[in-house]
């Protein structure tokens, strides 16, 4: 289990409290937590009526509807956030601004002489999270067993439900075969699976980040910090080593880094802390591109505002997005 500090004052739950915990190691801070009266639930579908309890989840919808503060673990920091979910993200997002004001100040003294300052440097804040396109491909699928055809053009936004939803996605990506049925790509492909599969355990995450890509390890690491998925202390660790979660963001990592036309997602925000399954859906709502989704995920199902498409077996569908 991994240790997580406890700070008193800012774990302290009160009646009236309903506090969310996120963050990749909430669980372990729940299991540290004891009080009399105090609820505590780890990754509930619902909560119960209560006044005072602690859950640790990643579900935004949960969190926006019963949550009066949130407590973020983020490595060996804790901070909470008042003000419920929304309160969150409006002081993430606010702190995010300070930095990047810090940051151009450090940048500009720098640039008029100040070289003491390179003693105490400001670290450049991530990227804000962005898909790019290739050119303006896409894809057609034909006699697709219980789907019948599919035609996604740049543009397109897809929801996928069903039994083989998952299958569906890693046919149209080209990693199996269809029963049945043709599929004809014009376009370069985006694949982000459900579960990360592990072949070179013993390679690092910059070397599993850079594997097909030019340039030098240099520019790989830049870029892959540039991402603000993973610090630079994690560069070296091996993947076999990484938790699923940290997995999941080395997939996405990749996917960021290339030029695609259609996006195949498969819960594209599983294993991701709120605000960058918030910072996910901003970048898909700004592609250009196709995107096929799909996803358990109750706020990103919410916000969808795309086509729908529920799988029955038996059934010939069109899906023309």
């Amino acid at each position: 289990m991994t240790a997580v500090s406890l700070a008193p004052a800012q774990l302290a739950v009160r009646p009236g409290d309903r506090v969310g915990v996120v963050g990749e190691h909430r669980s372990a801070l729940l299991r540290q937590l004891s009080a009399p009266d105090l609820l505590t639930l780890d990754d509930p579908v619902d909560v119960p009526d209560g006044d005072r309890m602690v859950v640790a989840t990643h579900d935004r919808l949960l969190l926006d509807r019963f949550a009066t503060s949130i407590i973020e673990v983020d490595g060996p920091r804790i901070t909470r956030y008042r003000h419920g979910y929304a309160g969150y993200l409006a002081e993430k997002w606010s702190a995010r601004k300070r930095w990047e004001r810090e940051y151009l100040a450090w940048v500009t003294a720098i640039e008029r002489g100040a070289d003491h300052l390179w003693h105490d440097p400001v670290p450049r804040p991530p990227d804000p999270m962005r898909f790019e396109t290739h050119n303006s491909g896409g894809l057609v699928a034909s006699g697709l067993p219980n789907v019948g055809r599919l035609h996604l053009e740049p543009g397109s936004r897809l929801l996928v439900d069903g039994s083989g939803a998952s299958q569906l996605l890693s046919v149209l990506a080209g990693q199996r075969r269809p029963g049945a049925g043709s599929i004809v790509r014009s376009g370069r492909i985006g694949y982000l699976p459900r579960e990360c599969v592990v072949r070179t355990p013993d390679r690092s995450v910059l070397a599993m980040f850079a594997r097909g890509r030019q340039g030098t390890f240099d520019e790989h690491a830049e870029r892959l910090l540039s991402l603000g998925l993973f610090d630079d202390t994690e560069l070296s660790t091996s993947v076999g080593a990484l938790s699923r979660d940290r997995l999941r963001r080395l997939d996405l990592a990749r996917l960021l880094a290339s030029s695609v036309d259609v996006l195949l997602l498969d819960e594209p925000t599983l294993g991701l802390p709120p605000v960058l399954a918030e910072e996910l859906e901003v970048a898909l709502e700004h592609y250009a591109g196709a995107v096929v989704a799909v996803s358990s995920d109750r706020m990103f199902r919410s916000r969808w505002t795309g086509a729908k498409l529920t799988l029955r077996p038996g059934s010939r569908q069109a899906a023309g997005m």
